[in-house]
């Protein structure tokens, strides 16, 4: 059976367009409705409501879009050519247009239970958060193997100061991390704006001294402790 990926509709835009672009076949790629159905519910509460009840109530939603979706696909009959086991499931931690922080822990319990990986894009919430990548990466129950994500990414230009084109991905599961790619196609906004609008975007996330300095944040990340910063900046 043919393996999907899987993302919400309010998940960033390169990374939907990479999703489309890796999968020739579109039933493997599944966007996951939360904008038109949901995101007015949560706006009408935000505004009449305490932030933590606002929280709750963000947390049920993406639950239920997740939950409604993910039955959809099993109960169709293309169900029979395509599996949700070790497909992967992609998590804003925070997005880029809508500003919802996900639930993470409790999105990835519910995609565990149907067998699939989870990867965090971590691009607008590595510092937005206090990331807890222990509780990430081991889910609530650190007694049961597997129940936490299985990738954490990010990029290094946002929070880390490095130049564009240098990024982190963090693979906790050892079986796993033989099974990514290691060199990942480069993709951008701009991939279907033709050719020299590709070219450009490629040559300059290709070169060298962005994963130079990338080494450099890392440490100094590592020296301060992000939680840390965290607390000084908010």
């Amino acid at each position: 059976k043919k393996k999907m990926v899987l993302f919400f509709d309010v998940s960033y835009g390169s990374v939907k367009k990479m999703a489309r672009h890796y999968y020739h076949d579109d039933n493997q790629v599944v966007e996951i409705p939360f904008q038109e159905k949901y995101l007015p519910l949560l706006q009408q509460q935000q505004q009449s409501s305490s932030n933590k009840r606002g929280l709750s109530l963000m947390t049920s939603l993406f639950e239920e879009a997740l939950n409604e979706r993910l039955a959809t696909i099993q109960s169709s009959p293309l169900h029979s050519q395509y599996t949700l086991e070790n497909s992967l499931l992609i998590l804003d931690e925070v997005t880029s247009n809508t500003v919802l922080k996900m639930p993470i822990s409790s999105l990835t319990k519910i995609a565990k239970q149907y067998g699939l990986q989870v990867l965090v894009d971590g691009a607008h919430g590595l510092l937005a958060n206090p990331v807890d990548m222990a509780k990430m990466t081991k889910g609530d129950d650190e007694e049961i193997e597997g129940e936490g994500i299985d990738y954490y990414v990010s990029n290094c230009h946002k929070w880390m100061s490095s130049p564009r084109g240098a990024a982190i991905m963090y693979c906790p599961k050892e079986k796993l991390r033989d099974t990514v790619l290691r060199y990942p196609p480069v993709m951008s906004h701009g991939v279907d704006d033709g050719y020299f609008r590709y070219v450009n975007v490629y040559f300059s996330c290709c070169r060298k001294q962005q994963t130079l300095c990338a080494f450099l944040f890392i440490r100094l990340f590592g020296h301060i402790h992000a939680c840390t910063l965290y607390k000084i900046l908010y």
